[in-house]
């Protein structure tokens, strides 16, 4: 039956590894065998020892899971019986059930026909642990072990498929009655939408404020660059942002609206945003204007002018001493208004208005005027009075104004060829530089000089436009001339601020990574700076795929970001990085040390390594070389249990080691010759020892004896020695005086407990019983902000944490985690000066504390048993540890939750897919190809790649390249400087990727006249290799909707050379623009144009229609999840097809009838189902389960709407770690992940029907109080559901985000407030029986924040 730690360690004298060793050389003796009788026992074997769960570490590591799938598709039924049966005795191992579930949930499946009756009993238990997966409920299967429940004459068989049904419709029931919406932010949004530069947290300070979408931060200028100060949160999307500084202050305010029409003014105040005054601003007609929202403040800071809406112009006027604010409304009549800006240089208000109308553009000049009568009543009004000057009919395209301060004043007129400078009627330049017309100039910032302005333009081109003044005798300032010239080429910008006394410009950008730049100069003749730092930026995120590449439950968001010349691939991981420095292939340690030996030098230097078979061995490690040495004080032919530095006599170092026998202390400083040693009476053996620190210090157990040294004066001391009832499982040093007074903690074998003893003494201070738990492994005690905790891990995977009383030593607040599946080892570490925790196991966890919140993310590695810090010159606050295969320096990353790494492509993609049989990722990329003529080219990943090629020609086409014009509506014009003629063409291409290195394998360009739209890597008919498929058609602008495209299926192939080849088909040429496609029973499923089609494959006639359905508009989006398939048109939102193969023919089974333009769509199981629409919403439906079977199609109901502030490009279903999704599996299901255009990762998942009735009630009380509330605004208002004409309320979602706010306070606090809620009758925990006090909910939304 199953074994214990404690029966393994009487078996192989406590080294768990004998057991790794000999498995590991079952698994060699497998790859190197040929004889099949040998390799079918071995088999038999192993599938054997997964039987133990003790095991399952070991078999992991060695992935004997991939050797068990790989033996399923050999012809000897015993080899398939026997590797079925290990799959079957390791399912309940997260890494094996998830690796079953992605890579081998159809072979198991088939497996059922099989006439093996042990192979089919293996098949269904594997396929009743998997049943929490929706795939597995699906109606082929169910009907296939229905069968085998009505006809299997074996009774095993015939249960285990009752009992398959019977929880499949349990589980079905349970996730239907009882599940509700969780969405949280996993990564907030990184695009930056604007930027401001001023002197806001003090006066004469140099801050920069950096906005990204409803957060900014808050940075301030050092002479060690920018500094992070604070972050600002506001219930809304900001649309714009202005600093001023009011008449007599000398610090800068900040006027901050949002696309809901709410107003704010805020200040920083010693360490937060503090919002002054806001309001709602909003009317209930009109129309938002199409150039969004336009914001200017008076000079003086007296009046801020705004336009939202397309015909009104609104004044805002703020008393500080009242914090009030008054609107004033102005209906105008002018068309097209592209910009205002307040004036300088007038004693009243005048603005500056550019226009167009039929004739053409124009600019005038108003003064505002407030109706002082109308003060006191609701409805304020401005009136405009004719301004001192006007001028009409200026460039065309003239589009921005740039107000200009004194001495100069005036204004600055920015078009798409010229720079207009305006002060009279009289006063007026002209530039027009040639760089002008590639690009629009979309945003700009000044010198304080007010003579000097930097103009960024879509394309990343900065310039620099210089006004040359001169004074006449009289003392008027005039402009002489206007010039302008190129600094250079960054990233896209969309804000530059410009901070002059540091030199410094930040660019931001939306659509590419922001820079910090430092300009050598702003004289004319410079065009060359310094990047100072970059930030990385996901948005756009157009696509993304979900990967796991080494099939161990560690997933990777790559998505599609950027655009031209700055798109690439974001490879996103979850967890901690690991950086692998050098690495020594010793093989079989399970402990090792570093330690300093005779140096004088602060410097690790040698190494001591437990080793598997009752060794050490000691290395000394200089200059990078390794050396194997000999310690005359060291005993190396047993096994080591600690070893430290420490002092001996006049403090010289020395190092004390415990061996099973005895406790040696060598010299450290001269010879390391032996100091002393100890060994036990009566022929003791260690089972157990720790050292605290350099102390000296020293626990030593052996079994139920425990004993406490001390190393004083070059000697080894004893000072207490204690008899404890039971064998020792771990012992541990935990807090301790300089003195030596403190506690040590002791885990105990056979009666489960944990003990605090007292030191010196080892009397007990405090003791915690186990029930029904597994061992304990190791215990780890450290203050994390001012709190102390213990770490106490167990054999089974568990780690359970108490925050410790440091008066009574009493522990409270216990919690408990799973990590994995096998024993923890827990280990403190510095990193960048942050204190955390490893805990080292099979998927190692980092525990650290953020915002006095314990937090817990896994280490980007593989397996780690043991670790110990690694101070060297070299690598510094480096880590050294092992897997039981080799020996690892490394270091461990900043701490955060994501790792982004970019792969840049130099083309935009648009369209990615994995394709895991060959580890390959497929891009739909659209680059500037150039035309005969045009000697500029572009980089781009097309051009790097190893092979290239060309699709065939369009077989049928009257459509021609015309070099002189834009080949298509999307065409990009980049321009020439002589003649402006367009040169470059779109060209779509599909580009080959390996998964690891990213190196472009393979380029296959398009025509170009097509677009590529959509991309699918399956399987299709009886054929198991992967094809890709990519659709294209030829769009134009005169055809309404597209008439031509095609299908085109690749295939990667390699030979025995290692050459590899990717080969065309199959092409299929269809009437239309294939939008996107999906995989549906071995069948191709595509959304062209108002149709949905399902082709069959064979290898005789290629593709083939079998069906068509024609009931939409424009079918964008396709998703199928086993039987469903879910349609989303782009103005008919979501429909839910069956398709009914005795027919070959689809029927509509459910539909939303509420027209919204769908942006994405996903299945999250067969009656629940998400779609997102382009007024930044996210909505959730179902079947009507109540509703009978009827011949017409269903409505949808609406299980839940959010007004989420972002659009949503992408759904993908799955979590970054699995590992940390299993350990809530209990509360929450389906996880899927959101990309948004903003460059945020979203999380979606179910939650109980229960929890989510007490989350709401917290959501609902705790928005009203939420802590620094930038703006004050309603939460309620924030997230309300805006359709065109339809407001609601949003409902059926909780908010992780405002949430998990409350794990941010003080725990007193946020226990305070919930218990007040309870007691006022608000919250009511009668509604979920397992969760009745504040500490229970808080436990519940810590256990909730693990998901991200």
């Amino acid at each position: 039956m199953f074994s214990r730690f404690d029966q393994i360690q009487k078996k192989s004298g406590g080294n768990k590894y004998g057991r790794l060793q000999y498995l590991n050389q079952l698994v060699t003796e497998f790859q190197n065998s040929e004889n099949n009788d040998a390799k079918r026992q071995i088999v038999a074997n192993l599938a054997n020892f997964a039987y133990d769960p003790v095991n399952h570490e070991f078999l992991t590591t060695l992935r004997v899971h991939i050797l068990f799938s790989d033996c399923l598709n050999e012809t000897d039924p015993s080899m398939v019986e026997f590797a079925l049966g290990g799959l079957c005795n390791m399912i309940q191992q997260p890494i094996c059930r998830q690796f079953v579930l992605e890579n081998l949930s159809e072979k198991v499946v088939s497996l059922l026909n099989s006439s093996n009756v042990e192979t089919v009993v293996s098949a269904l238990t594997v396929l009743i642990f998997l049943l929490h997966d929706p795939k597995i409920k699906n109606a082929e299967i169910i009907a296939k072990v229905e069968m085998l429940a009505e006809r299997s004459n074996q009774v095993r068989i015939a249960n285990l498929a009752k009992l398959f049904i019977r929880l499949a419709v349990l589980v079905q029931l349970h996730l239907h009655s009882a599940m509700s919406n969780y969405i949280v932010t996993a990564k907030a949004a990184t695009a930056v939408t604007n930027s401001l530069h001023g002197s806001f947290t003090a006066p004469g300070s140099s801050d920069l404020i950096v906005f990204k979408n409803s957060r900014f931060e808050v940075h301030s200028l050092s002479p060690d660059g920018l500094q992070y100060v604070t972050e600002g949160k506001m219930f809304g999307r900001i649309g714009a942002a202005k600093l001023f500084t009011p008449k007599g202050e000398n610090k800068a305010l900040m006027v901050i609206v949002t696309l809901k029409q709410d107003v704010a003014i805020v200040e920083y105040d010693n360490g937060r945003i503090k919002t002054l005054a806001s309001r709602n601003i909003s009317e209930n007609f009109g129309r938002p204007a199409s150039n969004g929202i336009l914001l200017s403040v008076h000079p003086d800071g007296e009046i801020i002018g705004l336009r939202i809406m397309s015909s009104t112009f609104k004044c805002i006027t703020w008393n500080r001493a009242t914090s009030k604010l008054s609107t004033y409304s102005l209906n105008y009549s002018l068309t097209h208004l592209s910009d205002f800006v307040f004036l300088h240089g007038f004693a009243t208000p005048v603005i500056a208005l550019i226009y167009g109308d039929l004739v053409g553009r124009h600019v005038i000049t108003c003064r505002i005027s407030l109706d002082e009568q109308e003060f006191e009543t609701e409805q304020r009004l401005i009136k405009f009075v004719v301004g001192p000057w006007s001028r009409g009919h200026i460039e065309w395209e003239a589009h921005t104004l740039i107000a200009v301060p004194p001495p100069l004043c005036g204004v600055i007129v920015v078009g798409c060829s010229s720079l207009l400078y305006i002060r009279d009627n009289s006063t007026i330049s002209t530039v027009s530089p040639p760089f002008l017309s590639k690009s629009i100039v979309n945003c700009y910032d000044a010198a304080p000089d007010g003579l000097t302005y930097i103009l960024g333009q879509l394309d990343g081109t900065l310039s620099l436009l210089k006004l040359e003044i001169e004074t006449d005798a009289e003392g008027k300032v005039t402009l002489s001339r206007m010039r302008a010239t190129i600094l250079g080429v960054t990233s896209p910008p969309d804000s530059l601020s410009y901070m002059h006394k540091e030199s410094l410009l930040f660019v931001g950008s939306r659509i590419a990574d922001s820079k910090l730049l430092r300009l050598n100069s702003l004289a004319v003749c410079d065009e060359t700076w310094t990047e100072v730092e970059s930030f990385p930026n996901l948005a756009p995120i157009v696509d993304m795929v979900l990967v796991d590449m080494a099939k161990q439950g560690q997933g990777e968001i790559i998505a599609c970001s950027g655009y031209g010349k700055d798109g690439s691939l974001k490879v996103i991981r979850s967890g901690i990085g690991l950086y692998e420095l050098a690495r020594l292939d010793i093989p079989f340690v399970n402990r090792v040390w570093a330690l300093r030996y005779i140096t004088d030098e602060p410097y690790d230097n040698l190494f001591i390594m437990g080793v598997v078979g009752n060794s050490t061995m000691v290395i000394k490690f200089q200059e990078n070389q390794a050396e194997q040495i000999s310690v005359d004080g060291l005993e190396t032919a047993e096994q080591t249990f600690v070893a430290a530095n420490c002092h001996a006599i006049d403090g010289a170092l020395a190092i004390v080691q415990v061996v099973r026998s005895k406790i040696q202390l060598a010299d450290a400083s001269l010879d390391g010759r032996k100091l002393d040693e100890w060994k036990f009476p009566d022929g003791g053996e260690v089972s157990l020892a720790s050292c605290e620190g350099t102390s000296g210090r020293l626990l030593v157990a052996c079994r139920h004896i425990l004993h406490y040294f001390n190393v004083c004066d070059g000697r080894l001391q004893l000072v207490t020695t204690r008899t404890m009832e039971n064998e020792a499982s771990c012992v541990e040093f935990g807090c301790l005086s300089d003195e030596g007074v403190g506690v040590c903690i002791v885990g105990h074998w056979t009666k489960i407990c944990l003990q605090l003893l007292l030191l010196p003494s080892l009397e007990p201070a405090h003791t915690v019983y186990y029930e029904d738990s597994s061992v304990i492994r190791s215990a780890l005690m450290c203050n994390f902000e001012s709190n102390m905790y213990l770490f106490v891990s167990l054999a089974d995977g568990n780690l359970i944490f108490y925050t410790v009383d440091e008066n009574s030593y009493a522990l409270v607040d216990g919690k408990k985690v799973t990590l994995g599946t096998d024993s923890i080892s827990l280990k403190m570490f510095k990193t960048k000066n942050t204190l955390s925790i490893l805990a080292c196991t099979e998927k190692p966890t980092v525990i650290y504390m953020n915002n006095n919140k314990l937090q817990f993310s896994s280490l980007d590695s593989s397996a780690i048993y043991y670790m110990t810090p690694l101070f060297t010159s070299a690598y510094d606050n480096g880590v050294l540890f092992t897997n039981g295969q080799c020996l690892t320096i490394g270091v461990v990353d900043e701490i955060k939750k994501l790792h982004i790494r970019s792969v840049v492509l130099g083309e935009t993609p648009r369209r990615i897919v994995w394709q895991p049989e060959n580890r390959l990722v497929g891009v739909l990329t659209i680059r500037i190809m150039d035309l005969p003529g045009n000697s500029s080219s572009e980089s781009s990943a097309s051009n790097r790649a190893l092979h290239s090629a060309n699709a065939p020609p369009l077989r049928r086409t009257t459509l021609t390249v015309d070099p002189n014009s834009a080949i298509n509506e999307g065409a990009m014009n980049v321009g020439t400087e002589d003649t402006g003629v367009d040169r470059s063409v779109e060209t779509h291409s599909f580009l080959l990727l390996d998964q690891n290195s990213f190196e472009v394998l393979h380029a296959y360009s398009m025509s170009p006249l097509e677009e590529c739209t959509s991309i699918l890597s399956c399987t299709m008919g009886e054929d198991q290799n992967p094809f890709f498929i990519l659709s294209a058609a030829v769009i134009t602008a005169d055809d309404t909707e597209p008439l031509q495209g095609r299908l085109l299926m690749l295939r990667y192939e390699r030979d025995g050379q290692g050459n590899s080849s990717l080969n065309l088909v199959h092409e299929k040429e269809v009437n239309g623009c294939v939008y996107a496609m999906a995989s549906f029973k071995s069948k191709l499923l595509v959304a062209m144009n108002s149709s949905v089609l399902l082709f069959e494959w064979s290898d005789a006639t290629g593709l083939q229609l079998v069906s068509s359905c024609s009931l939409f508009v424009t079918a964008m989006h396709l998703k199928v999840r086993d039987d469903v398939i879910l349609v989303g048109d782009i103005q008919r939102s979501i429909a839910v097809l069956k398709y009914v193969p005795s027919e070959s023919s689809f029927v509509e089974e459910a539909r939303d009838y509420h027209p919204n333009w769908i942006s994405a769509i996903e299945v999250i199981d067969n009656d629940y189902f998400m779609a997102a629409e382009n007024s930044l919403n996210i909505t959730i439906s179902q079947k009507d389960l109540q509703q009978q079977p009827v011949t017409e199609s269903q409505v949808v109901k609406s299980a839940g709407r959010l007004h989420l502030g972002e659009y949503i490009n992408v759904f993908k279903h799955g979590a970054l770690s699995m590992y940390s999704y299993a350990g809530i599996s209990s509360l929450v299901s389906n996880p899927i992940m959101i990309g948004t255009a903003e460059g945020s990762i979203l999380i979606y998942c179910q939650i109980r029907e229960s929890h989510f009735r007490i989350l709401n009630d917290l959501q609902r009380c705790f928005s009203d109080i939420v802590p620094d509330n930038v703006g004050c605004i309603a939460y309620d208002s924030y997230r309300r559901y805006v359709v065109y004409e339809k407001n609601a309320p949003a409902f059926g979602f909780i908010d992780g985000d405002l949430i998990e706010q409350m794990l941010e306070m003080p725990r007193q606090e946020a226990i305070r407030l919930i218990n007040g809620w309870i007691v006022a009758g608000r919250i009511s925990p009668e509604r979920c029986s397992n969760i009745t006090t504040a500490q229970q909910i808080i436990d519940l939304i810590e256990e909730l924040s693990r998901i991200h």
